[in-house]
């Protein structure tokens, strides 16, 4: 082992002991600790051998993870103790000698402590449950993950990227859905409804659809060339939704002006930086981004015009940010068009929607918006992808929504998450939703990269 790498592993340590003696000293334990603390090391040697990867995982996360919301900080320290010498020790194909035992240990501690602690700051702000839980999940296996991964990166002498990208890659969606599970779990009765379970068969079409281009080597994904000339028909085409979606988002601006400028500005700044998330689509000249959950959020919570101006910002950026080849003016304005419809069309369903269901729910709201912004947008580019290409719009269809129905659906639950935040506890608490969906964005693009495609 390097010097480096001893020092990166003893101060991590040195850190953990530290959290460990300080929570205990100064906490009380609960009189139901010793179940917890089996429950943890029952949890951990149970190891699960994920696909495409040499190691397991332990279920001792999601155990260590109900128990923030539901114990004191010296009893989940004690868990994750005992959880992490379980793991270390049990059912090994090595020995596991006493620096990886208590590097471990003190990994579990290190990332129990901090998550304890922001739970703890998150919820005396009294900021809507669910979306604390998002963030509490999504920050305790980005540091679980990062402090291993740094240890193997030093010990090895590889970069910590890859790595992190080979532990990534199948830990992160089948750890979202069983966090997604506790979550549940955690709230029945206090936070959750039974439309709350909807969050699960997305995550888990997500993981079904991983596992299949996982196995599957995708042919015939090579880009198409660059049209020099569009087709008369493309042509006509292209200009014809230009002009449509320039009136139309003018007119809804006039109709419905921003009320509250520093609510725009604040999604106008989350709108460009979910904009830069995106990633290329084999076989198609189109790129999925992060910006469709913002848009979603604000067909149903912001002013029609709010949506629209959000819609051409976020079309126009994404365009521009780190193109493979630089854009036309004319694609650019084709693709804001596209999106400003899209979002035209989604709003007036949402107001249809609330207008004349029987019944009065997020659900009722949110199902419409996501389905006909999504639909919209993908058969207004799959049109001209046919036209340019001449090929079948069934065809362009097909390839469209095979890559990007996972991400929509998981998406639309995270813009219902985000949704409910802002109903509940304002619109400044919903930011805590964006980590998990970046989350789901850093794993589909490493899936989708590893596909072959």
């Amino acid at each position: 082992m390097t010097k480096s790498a001893k020092l990166y592993v003893g101060t991590v340590i040195g850190a953990g002991a530290t959290a460990l003696v300080g929570g205990i000293a100064s906490g009380h334990f609960s009189s139901t600790a010793w179940l917890f603390v089996l429950a943890a090391v029952a949890a951990a040697l149970i190891k699960v051998r994920l696909p495409m990867m040499k190691s397991t995982y332990s279920l001792s996360a999601l155990v260590l993870l109900f128990g923030i919301f539901h114990f004191a900080l010296a009893d989940t320290l004690v868990a994750a103790c005992c959880a992490a010498l379980a793991q270390s020790l049990w059912n090994t194909k090595t020995r596991t000698g006493l620096l990886k035992a208590s590097f471990n240990v003190a990994n579990h501690v290190v990332s129990m402590a901090v998550c304890f602690t922001m739970a703890g700051y998150l919820r005396g702000l009294h900021w809507y449950e669910p979306a604390i839980f998002a963030a509490v999940a999504v920050s305790h296996f980005a540091i679980n993950s990062g402090l291993t991964s740094g240890a193997v990166a030093l010990s090895g002498g590889v970069a910590f990227s890859g790595i992190c990208n080979e532990w990534y890659v199948w830990t992160a969606p089948y750890y979202l859905v069983g966090a997604a599970l506790v979550g549940l779990l955690v709230g029945a009765g206090r936070w959750t409804g039974p439309n709350a379970w909807l969050i699960l068969p997305p995550l888990l079409y997500l993981v079904h659809f991983f596992r299949a281009i996982s196995r599957y080597h995708l042919t015939n994904t090579a880009r198409p060339e660059p049209i020099v000339k569009l087709p008369a028909r493309a042509a006509a085409y292209v200009y014809g939704v230009i002009v449509a979606g320039a009136g139309i988002g003018t007119l809804l601006v006039f109709m419905w002006p921003p009320s509250d400028l520093a609510k725009l500005a604040a999604f106008a700044l989350l709108t460009v930086a979910t904009s830069f998330c995106k990633i290329r689509l084999p076989g198609i000249t189109g790129t999925l981004s992060l910006s469709f959950i913002l848009l979603i959020v604000a067909v149903a919570e912001l002013s029609l015009g709010d949506a629209v101006i959000l819609a051409a910002l976020a079309a126009t950026v994404q365009c521009l940010w780190r193109p493979k080849r630089r854009p036309l003016p004319s694609q650019v304005a084709f693709n804001a068009a596209c999106l400003v419809l899209s979002t035209a069309a989604a709003g007036g369903g949402s107001m249809l929607a609330a207008q004349y269901l029987p019944f009065d729910s997020l659900l009722a709201i949110l199902a419409p918006a996501a389905l006909i912004l999504c639909g919209a947008n993908t058969v207004m580019v799959a049109t001209v992808l046919c036209l340019i290409e001449d090929r079948p719009l069934s065809h362009t269809l097909e390839g469209c929504n095979f890559w990007s129905l996972p991400y929509y659906l998981v998406g639309a639950v995270a813009a219902a998450l985000m949704i409910a935040c802002m109903r509940t506890t304002g619109w400044y608490s919903s930011v805590l939703v964006l980590p998990a969906m970046l989350m789901i964005y850093m794993s589909y693009r490493l899936h989708v990269a590893r596909s072959g495609a």
